[in-house]
């Protein structure tokens, strides 16, 4: 009889520790799935609804980054994309100008969808026909040209948009990669070309590339003693290039990026993670900001 009971109850405490098992598997396994998921990003779809708010003086902003795994990831896979993927010349042109006011080539434009919640986007100073929206939204309008147009500037260096292949270290020039990472729900970025929407995932300007993230890649001059004092005029009486020629950030674009587990990041000629030497060219943390300088008639302001 006693040799009966051992034996239920050791079948029976078997049962509780094999339980217990499949239990602390399936934890586990959830816990291992939970952490492999870092973001869930949605794009915009017609009748979806979207609800967006500005900040408000002294609301909390709780803004957190991404892993330095997650990131070094996206880096990779941005990067095996540019090798592999068939770049389109957009109509002759390789490169685009902040556009302000009359453009005699074509009209580009990049809807940024920024944050959705407690949104601070803004714009100050001159920033040409670039603008933020009425739900914090940024609105970059450029004018398409040539970079063999441009060369380096001897007070300052600076970077146009990047929309075609260049070969910019045949040049000596440099290549700044920005990525946003912006609103991760119901995401609208777009592009247009002279007002036609190319929806996302186009490559028409390509490197530079809009999905429900943004790939901004930049031709950068370097300063040089050497270099001009004139900006070309010939497609634009007047634009704006990426820099802070007079060093007092008077002039920018400031896009307010996705808070949550955000990835931005920035990368130099596809080496150079986060490089130094370009803080009054453009600011990347968990948000973007893009310093403007208008040229007006072939003189920088």
């Amino acid at each position: 009889m006693k040799n009966i009971i051992n034996i239920y109850t050791l079948f029976f405490i078997g049962l509780l520790l094999l339980n217990a098992c499949n239990e602390e598997s399936s934890f586990n396994e959830l816990d291992e799935l939970s952490m492999s998921i870092d973001k869930i990003e949605t794009s915009y779809i017609i009748g979806d609804e979207k609800v967006e708010s500005l900040y408000v003086s002294g609301m909390l902003k709780d803004e957190t980054i991404a892993s330095e795994e997650h990131m070094a990831q996206l880096i990779q896979d941005h990067e095996r994309l540019y090798k592999n993927n068939v770049r389109l010349k957009y109509s002759g042109y390789d490169v685009a100008v902040f556009k302000s006011g009359t453009c005699s080539t074509s009209r580009i434009t990049i809807k940024l969808d920024c944050e959705d919640s407690g949104n601070s986007s803004s714009v100050s100073g001159w920033s040409g026909d670039s603008f933020e929206d009425s739900n914090g939204n940024i609105w970059l309008v450029f004018c398409a040209c040539n970079h063999s147009q441009f060369t380096n500037y001897g007070f300052h260096g600076y970077a146009v948009l990047q929309i075609s292949d260049v070969n910019y270290l045949a040049e000596d020039l440099d290549q700044i990669h920005l990525y946003l990472d912006n609103e991760d729900s119901s995401n609208s970025n777009n592009i247009y070309i002279d007002g036609v929407s190319q929806g996302q995932n186009s490559t028409i300007l390509y490197p530079t590339k809009i999905t429900a993230n943004t790939h901004l890649y930049w031709i950068y001059y370097p300063q040089s003693s050497s270099g001009s004092f004139y900006f070309p005029k010939s497609f634009a009486s007047s634009y704006g290039v990426l820099g802070d020629f007079n060093n007092n950030y008077a002039g920018y674009i400031y896009s307010d990026d996705e808070d949550y587990n955000n990835d931005n990041y920035d990368v130099l000629n596809n080496t150079t993670y986060n490089p130094s030497g370009f803080s009054n060219i453009y600011s990347s943390t968990a948000n973007t900001k893009f310093y403007i300088t208008q040229i007006l008639n072939g003189v920088a302001q």
